[in-house]
C-alpha cells in the first residue's frame, strides 16, 4: 500500500480491486489518507473496511453505484498499529501505538444493553477467522558439556 515516489514511499491514496473470479481488476476506490489496513466484510464480500495508519476509516460497499462511501474518525491519540474484524462483522477493533484497543461494535450498547450491574451484555468476540494461533516450533535442550583445561 506503498508507493514510490522520487525515490521515498508514500501511501498510496487509491484502494486497488481485483475480481478474482473473472481475473480482471475493478475501479479503485479513493481513500486520499492512504490506506494501512483493508478488511473485507465477513458476511458481505461487497463491503470493505479501509483505515489509515492516522485513524481515519472508511467503509465501501461496492454494490452501491453513486456515493457508497461512509468515513469516520477513530479518537486516538497516537497511530493505528492494527485492525481485526469479527468473524460475523459485529464488532471492528484497532489497536494504537499507546497500547489502546478502540472496540466499535454494531450491538446495541444503551440502558437497555446492560444488566444489573451495569455491565455491557454483548455476544462474545470472533477474531480467530477459523485460524488457529502459530506457536513456533519447540527447541531441543542443549546437551550439557564440562570445561576444562584441554577444552
Amino acid at each position: 500500500m506503498l508507493t514510490a515516489r522520487k525515490g521515498h514511499p508514500l501511501p498510496d491514496p487509491l484502494v486497488r480491486l481485483y475480481d478474482i473470479r473473472t481475473l480482471r481488476p475493478l475501479p479503485p476506490v479513493s481513500f486520499p489518507a492512504g490506506p494501512g489496513f483493508v478488511r473485507l466484510h465477513p458476511s458481505d464480500s461487497s463491503k470493505l473496511v479501509i483505515a489509515s495508519q492516522q485513524g481515519m476509516l472508511q467503509t465501501y460497499d461496492m454494490s452501491q453505484g453513486s456515493d457508497p462511501n461512509v468515513f469516520s474518525q477513530l479518537d486516538v491519540s497516537s497511530y493505528v498499529t492494527s485492525m481485526a474484524l469479527s468473524n460475523y462483522g459485529d464488532y471492528l477493533t484497532f489497536g494504537d501505538a499507546d497500547g489502546q484497543l478502540h472496540i466499535w461494535t454494531t450491538h446495541d450498547i444503551g440502558d437497555d444493553a446492560r444488566d444489573g450491574s451495569g455491565r455491557l451484555k454483548l455476544p462474545p468476540f470472533h477474531f480467530d477467522g477459523g485460524v488457529g494461533v502459530e506457536w513456533p516450533d519447540q527447541t531441543e535442550p542443549s546437551k550439557p558439556f564440562s570445561a576444562e583445561d584441554r577444552t
